[in-house]
């Protein structure tokens, strides 16, 4: 292994791209749920949005392969910045506006 011998090694575009995008999902469950148990019912979970279609995410990681796994990223990254649905209840998030600020 050349990894083990500390020699370089080249990973393929689509082994980096699924690297990045399981990081990306694990980095946004982390900053939506309080704890890893909230994170993962959230991806088991059947859900209303029209973005999994009665789906969980985690069944769409699985089954759509790179598609599927960025596709979820993208999701929570919109969910992150409250651009998405939390395919929870189907509610729509607002974007922040300047009345939600609260300086301190």
């Amino acid at each position: 292994m050349k990894a083990n011998h500390r020699r370089p090694i080249a990973l393929s575009l689509d082994t980096l791209l699924r690297i990045s995008a399981k990081i990306g999902i694990y980095r946004a469950l982390t900053f939506l749920f309080e704890d890893e148990a909230q994170g993962m019912l959230w991806l088991k979970g059947i859900h209303k949005s029209p973005h999994f279609a009665g789906n969980s995410p985690l069944r769409s990681m699985l089954e759509g392969g790179l598609n599927g796994l960025m596709s979820v990223r993208r999701y929570l990254d919109a969910w992150c910045s409250g651009n998405l649905d939390s395919g929870t209840h189907g509610d729509i998030f607002e974007p922040v506006a300047e009345r939600d600020l609260i300086f301190i």
